[in-house]
């Protein structure tokens, strides 16, 4: 229980340091940051809610019994007190997350066309490597089996260092909620 509910109070602090980073204009890094904390209040959204009143239940059944449960939460609320205003925590940092999320739209747009512009070029050296992968002639070869093994490993290292580039891609496209290419 009290894992649960010290793991919600630090998820709570990390989010609000997030959020109050400011994210000028010139600095993609800095947007991706406060845009990744806002992906993670996303993400919880929808089961953090379910968990205030089960948790709330447990302690003070764990009270009732004779569990002393007077363990203070952030240093400075006792876990029944805090769990009573713990909804109202989340409710005020999803809010403030969709300011933020408001706030930072002109320059996630901007950056979300950077973005695309990534994938369009990647795309492009895809289908480049594809006609080159088909043009080689790997599964047909006749010659010199040292220089067949050496072609293959060329590929292979270049088929790696796209599949690099695609989940980096992949997870660009995750944070800045495109669809996914």
């Amino acid at each position: 229980v009290m894992n649960q509910v010290n793991s919600f109070h630090e998820f709570v602090e990390l989010t609000k340091k997030g959020l109050s980073e400011n994210v000028p204009e010139d600095d993609p890094e800095s947007l991706m940051r406060v845009m990744s904390v806002i992906s993670r209040v996303r993400i919880r959204m929808g089961t953090t809610r379910e968990l205030f009143e089960p948790l709330n239940s447990t302690v003070k059944l764990l009270r009732d019994v004779g569990i002393d449960m007077d363990i203070k939460v952030g240093g400075d609320m006792v876990v029944v007190d805090y769990l009573d205003v713990a909804s109202t925590l989340w409710d005020s940092l999803v809010n403030d997350t969709f300011v933020k999320k408001e706030k930072i739209l002109p320059l996630q747009n901007t950056e979300a066309d950077k973005v695309k512009a990534k994938i369009a070029s990647f795309n492009t050296e895809l289908e480049a490597f594809y006609k080159s992968f088909r043009a080689s002639n790997l599964f047909t070869y006749s010659g010199e089996s040292e220089k067949a093994f050496k072609d293959i490993e060329e590929k292979k290292a270049q088929l790696d260092t796209i599949n690099v580039k695609a989940e980096r891609l992949a997870r660009l496209e995750e944070l800045f909620e495109l669809p996914i290419t």
